[in-house]
């Protein structure tokens, strides 16, 4: 089964370039819906444990279409938590024909129209980066989905920086891991960081200068990426 692609880029990147369809990132996981089966990206079937779903795309003869399983207000996290599954929605954000983007989105308009449940969604659209850069800052939400054509497409993050303490590194087959001072973990990144963090921990307390998407709900950075190391003074 084929599946969505996306790239990242960054905001500053995204404000220069033109996008013919912007829309509103969730934060869940993708979901293909075939014949009747819900399927992750891992090509597990999820029928069971999304059922209120699965039996309304069913139900109206939905097929072939992608879409993003989600809490309203959540992230991630909150979808993989069982007491939760019977609250999730699918936001129908892709159909697998030949039709042209304003084509599908006119159709997935109609199938959410046609299903008039609000466990069936369809994606905010907006017409430039920035009028929705704007609302996921006002909002909190995670980012934008945008798309030069049905083929290039990118995701958009909000993503928030931090200095945190290092408190101890630990070896890998090539670059490691820096444990951080809440109990996470940020990738050395290469072996230049772990060089300079052996030269700058002589005698200094060292930092690492990251940028994550959000903490988790035991205080824990989400995908951690390292900036810089840093000495505070």
């Amino acid at each position: 089964m084929e599946k969505q692609k996306f790239e990242e880029m960054k905001i500053d990147e995204a404000l220069t370039r033109r996008f013919n369809n912007i829309s509103l990132k969730r934060d869940g996981t993708a979901m293909h819906f075939i014949d009747g089966k819900l399927i992750s990206n891992r090509d597990c079937i999820r029928n069971s444990r999304f059922p209120h779903i699965a039996n309304l795309l069913k139900k109206f003869e939905i097929n072939n279409v992608v879409g993003e399983i989600y809490i309203e207000g959540g992230c991630i996290f909150d979808i993989t938590a069982k007491i939760n599954w019977h609250n999730a929605k699918y936001m129908i954000f892709d159909i697998k024909t030949n039709q042209s983007i304003e084509q599908k989105k006119a159709y997935i308009e109609e199938i959410v129209n046609k299903i008039n449940n609000p466990s069936i969604t369809k994606p905010l659209y907006f017409a430039t980066i920035r009028e929705g850069w704007d609302y996921v800052v006002k909002n909190n939400e995670e980012g934008l989905v945008a798309k030069h054509s049905n083929f290039d497409i990118y995701k958009i993050k909000k993503l928030n920086e931090a200095k945190i303490k290092i408190v101890g590194y630990e070896s890998g087959l090539e670059k490691g891991a820096f444990i951080l001072e809440n109990g996470g973990k940020v990738s050395a990144t290469s072996r230049d960081f772990v060089e300079r963090y052996r030269q700058l921990s002589k005698g200094n307390e060292v930092f690492a200068d990251i940028r994550y998407q959000f903490k988790t709900p035991d205080g824990k950075f989400f995908q951690p990426r390292l900036l810089d190391l840093v000495v505070m003074r």
